[in-house]
């Protein structure tokens, strides 16, 4: 038995950008949660504060930034 042959839909693509928006509400706070607790255990119960403490602090910012560009981006090639 063999399967048809695949056309492309060029004129009404399935599109899936509300997904990443939910990849992004779901994740964001959980990340935020667990680099509070690090700079919490850091600060308070080690009392250091290093240079991997600032690059985890800087992650989240990197994360927010690229998700964000990635969600404009969707939503612009959906009104296209």
């Amino acid at each position: 038995m063999q399967l048809p042959p695949l056309e492309p839909n060029y004129v009404d693509p399935v599109t899936r950008g509300w997904e990443h928006r939910i990849i992004i509400i779901l994740v964001f706070p959980l990340v935020l949660v667990i680099v509070g607790i690090r700079i919490f255990t850091r600060l308070r119960i080690s009392r250091s504060f290093g240079v991997d403490d600032w690059l985890i602090i800087a992650a989240p910012v990197c994360f927010l930034s690229i998700s964000c560009s990635f969600a404009l981006e969707i939503v612009v090639r959906m009104k296209c």
